[in-house]
């Protein structure tokens, strides 16, 4: 086998959100990125520092390490993100009844319920999109990272496939899994979905991700060659970079959410415009939510000049007769450094977002802040969240 065709080590960032990640989904995905990346790191000094990568037989370990910590981290990241709507089997008072811990007695708010048993997708799903945008950033898809979106997309999958039952939480003694839990539950509330309808929809997710043929691809590169460098794939036209579309899944507490990504880049430069089309796809979910988000906008060459990030989202709900309109937008500023180090800054504003203000929820007290002070004809609070980061980069 030939030698590795290159020895450039990708590009590693760490970052620590000030937030709690049992609150919030973006402070859980940071640490969970941050866990991959050292591992990624650390792969890298023994398989490019000790030259290690010249051998199959370490190219081998090397992904097999990268999936037993994918699933480590993975894991953790999906237990910790159904605490977001603090849901618990063990401990949640009143809903659970004593002697038949499986048993949900008390279905007053079925809604968040839902949206609890639906927290480990949704965090999970979470975790890919960060993933997504740093592999665009540094354009390099390495090992170690295409295992990490592998695995998490095909766990995804397969969690969903693997348990075809639903679940009628107030009479069946059953194993505590999340698919027949958010099927039942969702049935409960008067939003019907099957298994079938639920495993299709995941199949598609998950086919029709560009991002997960990037990650094959580069494994199969790096067995190959021992090359940890792999640019996903793109097209160029008018002095654009086109990539592959990405597709998340989104588990709302009305329905499933097919939400379609469309990331296009400068030609020679770090611009990156992000298109976004979403629908309700199962269940009582009817709605239709674009946007556009614009990513590592520089204003100067400057090391103290800010990097900004901006986006909007549009959603009409078309089957409300009031409060059928919602939106959501981000501005979001950083700031490198020299030697690596970071700061930066995020603003989110949303009412009657599918995502942000119902699956995020930064409505909730510990997450966002009310911009005035009664709700809306629809009863909804426009809201405001904040997110502060430090990150290092080598």
């Amino acid at each position: 086998m030939a030698p590795p065709t290159t020895t450039i080590a990708a590009h590693r960032t760490i970052g620590l959100t000030f937030t709690d990640p049992l609150v919030t989904y973006d402070s859980n995905a940071q640490l969970w990125l941050t866990a991959t990346q050292l591992g990624g790191k650390l792969d890298d000094t023994f398989g490019i520092g000790m030259g290690l990568d010249q051998t199959m037989w370490y190219r081998l370990v090397s992904i097999g390490f990268a999936a037993a910590s994918t699933l480590l981290w993975s894991h953790l990241s999906h237990e910790l993100g159904h605490r977001q709507h603090d849901f618990d089997f063990h401990r949640t008072p009143g809903q659970i009844l004593p002697d038949r811990p499986t048993l949900i007695s008390d279905l007053s708010n079925v809604s968040d319920l839902i949206k609890g048993v639906a927290d480990g997708f949704n965090q999970q799903e979470m975790n890919l999109a960060l993933l997504d945008k740093t592999i665009l950033r540094d354009e390099s898809f390495s090992p170690d990272l295409a295992t990490a979106y592998l695995m998490n997309r095909g766990f995804l999958l397969g969690y969903i496939v693997a348990f075809p039952q639903t679940i009628t939480p107030t009479t069946d003694d059953a194993i505590w899994w999340d698919p027949p839990y958010y099927r039942g539950l969702l049935n409960m509330a008067g939003h019907t979905i099957t298994p079938g309808t639920h495993a299709v929809w995941a199949l598609a997710a998950t086919a029709l991700d560009g991002r997960l043929y990037d990650a094959i691809f580069s494994l199969m590169h790096y067995v190959r060659t021992g090359d940890r460098h792999f640019t996903p794939l793109h097209i160029v036209a008018d002095g654009l970079r086109i990539f592959l579309p990405t597709l998340r899944l989104w588990h709302h507490s009305a329905g499933l959410l097919l939400d379609a990504e469309l990331p296009i880049k400068e030609l020679h430069g770090p611009l990156t415009a992000r298109f976004n089309i979403a629908t309700g796809v199962a269940g009582g979910l009817h709605l239709v939510r674009t946007g556009v988000a614009v990513d590592d906008i520089f204003f100067t060459e400057h090391w103290a000049a800010p990097i900004l990030n901006a986006g909007l989202w549009t959603t009409v709900w078309p089957d409300r007769d009031r409060n059928f309109f919602g939106w959501s937008a981000e501005l979001g500023l950083r700031w490198a450094f020299p030697g690596g180090i970071g700061v930066g800054g995020n603003l989110q504003f949303a009412n009657n977002d599918p995502i942000v203000s119902d699956i995020q929820e930064i409505e909730a007290p510990q997450r966002g802040i009310p911009l005035q002070k009664s709700p809306d004809a629809g009863g909804r609070i426009p809201t405001l969240s904040y997110a502060l980061t430090m990150h290092y980069a080598w």
